[in-house]
């Protein structure tokens, strides 16, 4: 069953999709999931729409959500912050507290919705954190990523064109200052990580910085993935492995 729920947020209207496979389970436990650099609640290949299809006969309600400024929801390129990001994840969670009466509650990030929901996971102390090849620092992570040009470009306060996404000067305002590893490193609850071996975008020594600080943690290397999951193979492989951690949690 789907439901469209509108969640306010920096003055803004979001979108969120709840997805359970009947009223009984609704929202007994719940999957939050965080979307990636310029994504949305679909993310590549429907990666995010497929996992909760295939978790819903195990009574998850996922819940997915456009940040401000993406997908489907209110607002502009210029919203597309982290620490706004975290904020947007913050007010979904307090609408979710609302809504359902939660048994247990997973937050889960592609990307940098990874860094999104550490940092918010920080924050919200869910039961569990999952996390698919994870941004841990924003500073040297969108360096690699968008080339010294067009970073410096940011930094130097100008907003930049990245393969038609426009990124706001606002999103590297502050990015110096954003520490994910630093804000989760006293998480004691179970963080599960799934991280493609050949992810040039995100390198996975990412999600080995993760597992250096943290305590109840395991890291799942996908052979030969890129960070898209760019193959059938792939993303049968991620969505088969985040199930089994998913499986795991519930105990």
């Amino acid at each position: 069953m789907l439901e469209t729920k509108i969640i306010e947020s920096r003055a803004h209207e979001m979108i969120a999709v709840y997805e359970y496979k009947n009223k009984d389970v609704r929202g007994d436990y719940v999957l939050l999931f965080n979307h990636g650099f310029v994504g949305n609640k679909i993310t590549p290949h429907r990666m995010a729409v497929n996992l909760s299809r295939k978790i819903l006969d195990m009574g998850i309600t996922t819940v997915r959500f456009d940040c401000v400024g993406a997908g489907d929801s209110e607002g502009d390129y210029e919203y597309m912050t982290i620490n706004g990001e975290v904020e947007d994840t913050l007010n979904v969670v307090e609408v979710l507290k609302k809504d359902f009466n939660m048994k247990k509650l997973f937050m889960m990030g592609y990307s940098m919705g990874g860094a999104i929901a550490a940092l918010s996971a920080a924050e919200v102390n869910p039961d569990a954190l999952i996390l698919w090849s994870p941004v841990s620092n924003p500073f040297w992570n969108f360096y690699h990523l968008i080339g010294h040009e067009k970073f410096m470009k940011g930094i130097n306060g100008n907003d930049v064109d990245v393969e038609g996404d426009m990124v706001s000067r606002k999103f590297f305002e502050d990015i110096i200052k954003i520490d994910p590893i630093r804000k989760i490193k006293n998480f004691e609850n179970p963080v599960r990580i799934i991280h493609g071996s050949k992810d040039n975008d995100i390198l996975p020594i990412n999600s080995i910085a993760y597992k250096s600080v943290l305590r109840d943690v395991k890291v799942k290397f996908i052979d030969e993935a890129d960070h898209c999951y760019s193959s059938a193979k792939f993303q049968s492989q991620l969505i088969e492995e985040t199930s089994k951690f998913i499986i795991e949690l519930l105990k």
